[in-house]
């Protein structure tokens, strides 16, 4: 499971913020074999008053993952991410994320902790 938090500017229309969300998810898919049902994205789009000027034009991603994947992956994640984005934002975007692999014990379900859940993995499987 991985869980994506976008922030970008309040200037994108209802459309491209549902294409921004295809992408990252189009990305999971590609990258980490992730199918629709395994991950998760939330877009906050912030006015400029609510970041500094450096994020101008900026699309800001915070992604946690399960542990265990490699620098190739990784790697290949990033690459994928900033294609994705431009295509689906149709300008150029800086395109920053931060990836944070956690265990199964810092996460939970339902008021389970994954860790507790023999059927959930804590290592990444091609």
């Amino acid at each position: 499971m991985t869980h994506t938090v976008v922030y970008t500017q309040a200037k994108y229309s209802d459309e491209k913020l549902k294409k921004l969300i295809r992408a990252v998810k189009k990305t999971h898919l590609e990258a980490f074999y992730l199918d629709e049902k395994a991950n998760t994205v939330v877009v906050h789009d912030l006015p400029d008053d609510a970041m500094s000027d450096s994020m101008q034009s900026s699309v800001f991603m915070l992604v946690y993952t399960s542990l265990g994947k490699g620098s190739e992956v990784k790697k290949r994640f990033v690459e994928a991410m900033y294609e994705n984005v431009q295509a689906a934002l149709e300008e150029p975007v800086q395109v920053e994320v931060v990836i944070k692999e956690q265990a199964n014990d810092m996460s939970g379900i339902n008021g389970v902790l994954k860790a507790n859940n023999l059927q959930a993995s804590s290592r990444y499987e091609l």
